[in-house]
């Protein structure tokens, strides 16, 4: 294996990667993104001082199909498929873990200023090395929007997971305006999204994203990796008709990638804050520089 201590940072950010990559389609006010395929990697990193060989990638597609019903209820699906590969070149070690996600649920307008969107979130999270019942992970999430004013609305919410670590929760509130060439996308404490758009086709922007996500691991013991990370970057976005390419550039914030026993787990978790007695590796930090790429086919949608 790599090592009990894969940590690439100290910090938390206890989201699913499943959560993170939905949230960008529930959170946009005036569009949808229907199909979006990722590329991230991350640089060399160091490690108590010294340069690791260590190295991550992960590539995602994510697509998302809400069928409207009438003018009160839409079904939402979708499918997520995440391959992440960390690889130490020191001990010559690879391991790669999948996550493979299905969304199933719906949005209902409760009132003229209220609506809610409510989903079921299974999916399979490991190296598919022998697929079984810790593979499995079934998530829920309930999402509240009250929208004051047309281009403005808040979100309230809660997420919850049963992370191979323990139970999982996450209280959400969000914001989404915009505001002249400004607009402002927040769903704390999950991500934030801040751009400007300096001409027709080109937006300038900062993104943060928090990140937590375990894999069942077979191949090696039972046990489970845990990943969590969070990112902060400036990023580049262009869009083409429908089509919109990002290029970001950015670095780690508290990033920890870590094997733990079957056995090892908390009580229960609410979002960062962790109840219950696990053992913990040594702290080591591996923050470093990233870069994602993102092709996205997105459509517009009535305020």
């Amino acid at each position: 294996m790599l090592g009990r201590e894969l940590s690439w940072s100290r910090g938390s950010g206890f989201l699913s990667g499943l959560f993170i990559l939905l949230f960008q389609v529930l959170v946009a006010q005036d569009y949808v993104d229907v199909a979006r395929l990722e590329y991230e990697h991350g640089s060399r990193n160091r490690v108590d001082g010294r340069t690791s060989d260590i190295r991550f990638s992960e590539v995602a597609l994510d697509l998302n199909l809400p069928l409207v019903v009438n003018d009160r209820l839409a079904i939402v699906t979708g499918v997520l498929a995440e391959v992440t590969s960390v690889a130490n070149a020191v001990v010559d070690t690879t391991v790669v873990v999948h996550g493979h996600a299905f969304k199933a649920g719906f949005n209902h307008k409760h009132s003229q200023k209220w609506s809610g969107t409510y989903l079921l979130l299974p999916k399979v999270s490991s190296d598919l090395e022998s697929v079984g019942g810790r593979d499995i992970q079934i998530g829920v999430l309930a999402l509240l929007k009250y929208g004051h004013r047309p281009g403005k609305n808040f979100r309230f919410g809660v997420y919850a997971n049963d992370e191979l670590s323990g139970p999982l929760v996450v209280p959400i509130i969000g914001y989404y305006g915009i505001h002249g060439r400004w607009e402002l996308n927040a769903a704390l404490p999950i991500n934030a999204d801040v751009n400007y758009r300096f001409l027709n086709r080109l937006r300038i922007g900062a993104q943060f994203k928090g990140i937590y996500k375990s894999y069942d691991l077979e191949s090696f013991q039972p046990a489970y990796l845990e990943k969590v990370n969070n990112e902060l970057g400036a990023y580049l976005q262009m869009h083409v008709d429908n089509w919109n390419f990002r290029l970001l550039a950015g670095h780690s914030i508290a990033r920890k990638i870590r094997e733990f026993s079957a056995d090892d787990q908390l009580d229960f978790a609410i979002s960062a804050v962790r109840f219950g007695d696990r053992p913990e590796p040594p702290p080591s930090t591996q923050d470093g520089i990233l870069f994602r790429l993102a092709v996205i086919y997105r459509i517009p949608t009535d305020n």
